[in-house]
């Protein structure tokens, strides 16, 4: 065990909070996905802000973000640009992260999964948009109250009873339940193929964890 936290602290607090999240999501899962949701999405998201800072700086994260605002800075008054990139520099491009961390560690597909008309995009175009979505459920049940599609909560049911696939998007064209309608795209995958990516995305993470200077 020695080895795998052989690595800076802060990569070890990420992946412990991480860990956290996600055996917590495991507990809520079944009584309450929606929270399950959220728990899952926030492990990810944490590691995910991690990984980001030993990617870049933060004045090359703010300068990615905010290029305008950057240039002004740097014509009329350049000692604020560190300052100002040291204030924002958790706030920053928070869907990019979490999606650019997923697509860096994303598994391969399921080795068993369904037809194709029920099997989520493995396409890295396609998981971008469905992932900027689901951080967006995500950020409006924090901040808004709105829970997750109750369609992308549902439990994962056998297609057929002699089969073992079950399907990775919610059924139909639209879903109408709990007093509110959702169509196909608003749903674009279920919980536990979600599970699926952010625990396999956690482990690679972990994994790479070897390599970083333990000095950093």
């Amino acid at each position: 065990m020695g080895e795998w936290f052989d690595t800076a602290p802060k990569n070890r607090v990420a992946l412990i909070r991480a860990a956290r999240l996600y055996g917590n999501a495991m507990w809520m899962a079944e009584s309450a996905p929606e929270i399950g949701w959220l728990l899952l999405v926030s492990a990810v998201e944490t590691a995910a802000k991690c990984w980001d800072q030993s990617r870049a700086g933060p004045i090359d994260r703010l300068r990615y973000s905010k290029p305008e605002l950057v240039k002004t800075v740097e014509e009329r008054c350049p000692d604020l640009l560190s300052i100002l990139a040291d204030e924002f520099r958790d706030s920053l491009g928070v869907t990019q992260k979490f999606v650019s961390f997923i697509l860096r560690f994303l598994p391969p597909p399921p080795t068993t999964r369904p037809p194709t008309g029920f099997q989520v995009s493995w396409e890295s175009d396609d998981l971008n948009r469905h992932l900027r979505r689901i951080y967006g459920y995500r950020s409006n049940a924090l901040h808004s109250g709105e829970p997750f599609p109750a369609p992308m909560c549902e439990p994962p049911r056998r297609l057929f009873a002699e089969s073992p696939e079950v399907p990775e998007v919610p059924l139909g064209l639209a879903v109408s339940t709990l007093g509110a309608t959702w169509l196909h795209e608003d749903t674009p995958m279920l919980l536990h193929v979600f599970e699926y990516i952010a625990r396999s995305a956690l482990k690679s993470w972990w994994s790479s964890l070897r390599g970083v200077d333990a000095t950093r």
